[in-house]
C-alpha cells in the first residue's frame, strides 16, 4: 500500500430551515388505513473539499495585498515635489494704496473723536439733568421761604401798628395827666389856699 497524501472530505448538510420543507398531502383510502405512504428522501449535495477553498482564499488575499502595495508605491512615485514659494513682486500703484490707507486711518480717527465727544455730551446732559432737578428743589424751598417771609412781614406790620397805637395812647394819657396836675396846682395856689388860711385862723 502507498502512504501518499489522502484527500479529506467534509460532510456538508446544507442550511436546515423547517419552513422550507414542503408537506405533501396524502390520500387515505379505506383499504390502506394500516399503511402510511412512503416519505421522500432529500438529496444531499456532494461534499466540497475544504483545503482547496482555504488555499484559494489565501492566494486571493496575498494578491490583494500585493496590488495595494504596488498601487501605494506608484502614487508615492507620481507625487510631485513641493514647489518653492514665489518671489514677492510689487504690483499696483503703491502711492494710491498709501493715500487710501491714510484716508482710512484719518476717517477712523475722526470716528473715534466723534464717539469721544458724543460720550462727553451724554455725560454733560446727565449732569445738566441732575442740576436742573437741584434747581427745581431750591426754587420750591425758596417759594416756601418767601411765603413764610410774607406771613412774618404781615405779622410785623400788625405789631408795628399796635405799637403805634400804644404810643399814641400813652402820649394822650401823659397829656391828660399833665393837664390834671396843672389844674390841681392852680387850685391849690389860688382860692383854695386863701380859704384854707381863713379857716385856720
Amino acid at each position: 500500500m502507498s502512504s501518499g497524501p489522502q484527500a479529506q472530505y467534509v460532510h456538508y448538510t446544507g442550511p436546515h430551515n423547517p419552513h422550507q420543507q414542503q408537506l405533501h398531502p396524502t390520500t387515505v383510502s379505506p383499504q390502506d388505513t394500516q399503511h402510511a405512504p412512503p416519505r421522500r428522501l432529500q438529496q444531499q449535495p456532494p461534499p466540497q473539499p475544504h483545503a482547496s477553498t482555504s488555499a484559494a482564499a489565501g492566494n486571493s488575499t496575498i494578491n490583494a495585498q500585493g496590488g495595494a502595495q504596488a498601487q501605494g508605491q506608484g502614487q508615492a512615485q507620481a507625487q510631485p515635489p513641493p514647489q518653492q514659494p514665489a518671489a514677492i513682486v510689487a504690483k499696483g500703484n503703491w502711492t494710491k494704496d498709501l493715500v487710501q490707507l491714510a484716508k482710512t486711518a484719518e476717517l477712523k480717527k475722526h470716528a473715534l473723536t466723534l464717539q469721544l465727544h458724543t460720550a462727553h455730551i451724554l455725560s454733560a446732559h446727565a449732569s445738566l439733568t441732575q442740576k436742573d432737578r437741584a434747581v427745581e428743589d431750591i426754587r420750591e424751598q425758596r417759594n416756601r421761604l418767601e411765603s413764610e417771609r410774607a406771613r412774618l412781614i404781615e405779622c410785623l406790620a400788625q405789631v408795628n401798628e399796635d405799637r403805634n397805637q400804644a404810643d399814641l395812647l400813652e402820649a394822650t394819657l401823659d397829656r391828660e395827666r399833665a393837664l390834671l396836675k396843672a389844674k390841681i396846682a392852680q387850685l391849690s395856689e389860688g382860692e383854695y389856699r386863701a380859704a384854707k388860711v381863713s379857716f385856720r385862723s
